[in-house]
């Protein structure tokens, strides 16, 4: 936990609480993974008023490894969740928040020497 010292206001932008919980399944070179992240509240001003909307994305892949070469296609954010991890405020105390990237997906080979 992070803070000022002799004062009761948080560090910006690092949430208070993040929370990862993965599943993975292996069977025969074939893998399976389904993954949940849970990421709390951060404070976006110095006077801790403000704070971006907490959150949870899910995520999963599959793949398959033979000898020395491996695939992996992943999909990011399966829900197509809106979520922010980082903001401002302006004087007036208007919030802007910086959005993260939508549903993306990946694929990955991989090949051992």
């Amino acid at each position: 936990r992070n803070g000022i010292k002799g004062s009761n206001l948080e560090q910006l932008y690092p949430p208070t609480t993040v929370k990862n919980l993965a599943f993975s399944y292996d069977y025969k070179g074939f893998t399976s993974t389904f993954s949940g992240k849970y990421h709390g509240a951060s404070y976006i001003d110095v006077a801790n008023e403000f704070t971006t909307p907490e959150f949870v994305i899910f995520n999963t892949s599959l793949g398959y490894t033979y000898k020395f070469y491996s695939l992996y296609f992943s999909v990011i954010n399966l829900t197509n969740k809106s979520y922010f991890t980082n903001g401002n405020t302006d004087a007036e105390g208007n919030k802007y928040f910086f959005a993260n990237a939508p549903r993306n997906y990946s694929v990955t080979f991989r090949f051992k020497v």
